[in-house]
């Protein structure tokens, strides 16, 4: 399994209201299948409360802009102050930027995150929970903070399809390998 972003817990909590989404930009290289996405939360009084797992397609600016996939609704332990939080969300992402995160029921539920120049990060406050709408042109894109969002892809196997020419220079380099093999067996 490869993890795609920040999956460190952080210092800080950042404050919000019922129905926010907090989301991490990150940048993937190579298309993946995407089977979970991460996120480091703390719940103030609302460990009751339920979490929504996310990820977002990136638009110009940068800003995060439609849902690519989610999570079901899940509730986190009981009493916790502070989780890493997993919930399944299936989507296979072609090199780019996308947007990972949460939609949290509760206005105490916190999104963790550190001060760090050069991460975008957005929030969107006062949505409806279980609503996860077009975020173009809404809501507040940090740039120098950076959210503990990640998601787990499956392993890349990369296979080169495209045969090799023998040219002579690398023939010879092949019939020099095989004498010293046969060399060091005699």
């Amino acid at each position: 399994m490869i993890i795609i972003g920040n999956s460190s817990n952080c210092a800080n909590g950042l404050s919000s209201s019922a129905g926010v989404i907090f989301l991490q930009r990150v940048e993937i290289l190579t298309t993946v299948d995407i089977v979970s996405v991460e996120g480091w939360l703390s719940a103030g009084d609302a460990d009751w409360a339920e979490r929504i797992m996310c990820i977002y397609a990136d638009g110009s600016g940068p800003h995060p802009t439609t849902l690519i996939a989610r999570s079901a609704k899940f509730f986190g332990p009981p009493d916790f102050t502070v989780a890493q939080f997993s919930a399944p969300v299936s989507a296979t992402l072609t090199p780019g930027f996308y947007w990972f995160g949460a939609q949290l029921e509760h206005d105490s539920s916190n999104g963790r995150y550190e001060e760090s120049a050069g991460y975008f990060s957005y929030r969107m406050d006062g949505g409806s929970f279980d609503t996860l709408p077009d975020l173009t042109g809404i809501g507040i894109v940090y740039t120098d903070n950076r959210l503990a969002f990640s998601a787990t892809a499956n392993d890349i196997v990369v296979v080169n399809t495209t045969p090799r020419a023998l040219t002579p220079k690398n023939a010879i380099s092949i019939q020099s390998t095989v004498k010293t093999i046969k060399a060091r067996r005699i």
